[in-house]
């Protein structure tokens, strides 16, 4: 640890760290086996801006020990900030491999979808609307307090900041209703919501952030999780054959890579697992969606898919919330940006005046000098 500079407290259990320094633990247990080469899959899925360069950090320095790293992303950004050379899988197959000096972030989109990125995403001009949804002053002791918004009918309005901002505790709180302050109103109607199947009675649909734990049984079919939450119910009984329809139907719509209906949803990859959870809000007829992290874990491909997917949504005149760590997915997507910093917002971008370097300012307190590449701290 001391060859690596990690400073973490060794008398520490492993459960008590966070996973930034279980990450840096496993590289110096690497470096303690004398190990020259490390398998790294997906490694800052769950990392914070901070904590994301203290990891390079480490590898960098393991680099220069010559030790070879393979290092396996969808995120593009992190493949040009940290690799050598960079090699592109599509559909399980090998299509190219180059210095990473010689190509850029669209180069590997391009490579990895099959085909170029110039495809716009147009946001839906809203006009004038109907408030479908509103929360007011809302807030939730030691994560986050006095959030307000509405959204309107079609309209996409996304929640970024850093990990630990408040916005993680967002979602659940609307959908559980176990804020400490506030209100929320569906068509200027105050409701209090109790569990998230009170709020599919105001059709809500919720997409969680992790999936795996809150999202999908994994050993039930396609249809089974689709209609996980709204069964279809004739004369008492499971509707199999129409729900069979309607999933063939969503496995079109969305182009969800399976053999069929009742392919087991732990045998499809990151992407089409994700499909399946909007095939759900698809299931519910729901007015209001949730989102949650919704193209984490996905390759580029499939995230292209999903964005595409979320546009629809809106064409339909449902009312979205995405709540995103990814910058440029609330910039592609939202008509409206609130950034989340210490728990409150600190600055709500309409789509037109928002950009990368204004939200990341705002999430982090600092403004950047782009000359040096360094922070410059408010106040």
């Amino acid at each position: 640890m001391d060859a690596l500079n990690i400073d973490i407290d060794v008398r520490k259990t492993m459960k008590t760290l966070s996973t930034a320094e279980v990450e840096m633990i496993s590289l110096a247990r690497a470096l303690r086996n004398k190990s020259k080469l490390i398998l790294m899959d997906e490694p800052t899925a769950s990392l914070s801006y901070g904590e994301i360069e203290k990891l390079f950090k480490v590898m960098r320095q393991l680099q220069q020990q010559e030790v070879t790293i393979i290092f396996i992303t969808h995120k593009l950004e992190e493949v040009i900030t940290i690799a050598n050379r960079v090699s592109v899988l599509r559909d399980g197959c090998l299509v190219h491999t180059d210095l990473v000096k010689n190509v850029n972030e669209e180069k590997l989109t391009a490579m990895m979808i099959g085909k170029t990125t110039k495809k716009v995403f147009p946001l839906r001009s809203l006009e004038r609307s109907n408030v479908i949804f509103e929360v007011k002053n809302l807030g939730k002791k030691n994560e986050f307090s006095r959030l307000s918004f509405q959204l309107h009918q079609g309209e996409i309005i996304g929640i970024g900041g850093l990990v630990g901002s408040g916005k993680e505790k967002i979602a659940r709180t609307i959908i559980e209703g176990n804020q400490d302050e506030g209100e929320i109103f569906i068509k200027g109607k105050k409701v209090t919501l109790h569990s998230p199947n009170e709020a599919r009675h105001y059709n809500i649909g919720y997409v969680p952030a992790d999936r795996h734990l809150y999202g999908l049984i994994k050993l039930l079919s396609i249809r089974e999780n689709t209609f996980l939450s709204t069964p279809l119910i004739q004369y008492g009984f499971i509707h199999v054959k129409r729900e069979r329809e309607l999933v063939s139907d969503y496995i079109n719509l969305l182009n969800i890579k399976a053999w069929g209906e009742s392919q087991l949803v732990r045998d499809l990859s990151g992407g089409n697992q994700q499909k399946v959870l909007l095939a759900r809000l698809l299931a519910s007829s729901g007015e209001i969606f949730i989102l949650e992290e919704p193209t984490r874990g996905v390759d580029v491909g499939a995230k292209s898919e999903i964005y595409q997917i979320i546009q629809n949504f809106s064409q339909q005149d449902k009312a979205i919330l995405i709540i995103s760590s990814e910058t440029d997915e609330l910039l592609l997507l939202c008509h409206k940006i609130l950034v989340m910093r210490e728990c409150q917002v600190e600055g709500v971008f309409d789509h037109e005046n928002a950009s990368k370097d204004l939200i990341i300012e705002t999430a982090l307190g600092v403004r950047i000098n782009h000359e040096l590449g360094e922070p410059i701290t408010h106040g």
